[in-house]
Formats: C-alpha cells, structure tokens, sequence
C-alpha cells in the first residue's frame, strides 16, 4: 500500500503501515486484489421507496425574499410552491395543497391573513407560519391566534427559518 499526503511529500519514504498524516489530505492507493476484497455491494431485500418531499406553498410579494426562501427550503429538502400574492397563492392552494403555509401578512388582492381565514373554512389543519415585519406573536388578535401557529418576525435568517418550519411542522403533524 502506498500512502500519498498532500501538500506534497516524498511517498516512498512514507511507512505503509503508518496512520495517515494531519497535516493535510490523505490518499492511500491499495493494490487492485485488496480494492476488490473491500468492495461491499449491498442489495436491499426490500426496496424502500423515497420518502415524499414536503410541500410547502409560499406567499409573499417580495420578489427577492421569495427567491431566497425558496432556495433554501428546496436545497433543505422541500418542494416549493411560490405565490406572488394572496389570490395567486389561493389558487396554487386549491389546485395542489399544501404540508405548510409561508405567507406574509400584507400582499396585494388578497392578505395573508385573508388567506389563512379561506384554508381554514375548508377545515384544513395545515400549519401556518406567517412572516412579517409589523406582528409579533403577542400582537395577535385573539380570533387570529387560532388560525395561525407561528409568527416568523422579518426579516430572518436561514436557520431560523428551517428552525421554526420544522418546530411547526414537529408540533402540528401526528
């Protein structure tokens, strides 16, 4: 065996046996009989099927953060479903539902608020988050409070973001 650590050293002065270096990346090349004996292929018996992607549908009319959340929640593992308004996240509602609601509260043609008042009157348990930059939590009139489960306060950070979608989701799915 042969052991090649980077930055760049004389391999052949190197013992084989010996562990590979910290002071940077280590390669070890093993000789063709040794790469084929540790080769482990593995057949599962069962073939599991992928786990479904949640949906989250996201309402805002700024362009920008809606860009940027959908990006981070589909690299963390979400299908996305984006709405430029509340009416247009209405219909995207209607047509595919939704595991989760990101809406903002002040949209044009129709509010976040409004919003979550229709998807509630259809009797869906859905979890809401609703991101703004004028409520907190504590400002919530009370018949509002029921109809929504988080406040994400804008603006917010990634982490945040992922941190309170999957508290919301934790405290709402069975």
């Amino acid at each position: 065996m042969t052991t090649i650590d980077h930055p760049a050293k004389d391999a052949t002065s190197k013992d084989a046996s010996a562990p590979p270096s910290s002071s940077g990346l280590s390669l070890w090349i093993l000789p063709p009989k040794q790469r084929d004996a540790a080769r482990i292929t593995t057949t599962p018996a069962i073939a599991v099927p992928p786990r479904p992607r949640l949906r989250v549908l996201i309402a805002d009319d700024d362009p920008t953060l809606v860009e940027v959340t959908s990006l981070i929640l589909h690299l963390s593992g979400y299908e996305v479903v984006v709405a430029e308004d509340g009416e247009q996240a209405w219909r995207a509602y209607l047509e595919r539902g939704c595991d989760l609601l990101l809406t903002d509260q002040d949209m044009p043609n129709l509010s976040g608020l409004e919003l979550i008042e229709r998807i509630r009157a259809q009797g869906d348990p859905v979890p809401v988050v609703l991101a703004s930059g004028r409520i907190a939590s504590g400002d919530i009139p009370p018949p509002l409070r029921d109809l929504i489960d988080v406040v994400l306060p804008k603006p917010f950070t990634s982490d945040l973001l992922l941190e309170t979608l999957r508290a919301c989701l934790r405290r709402t799915t069975p």
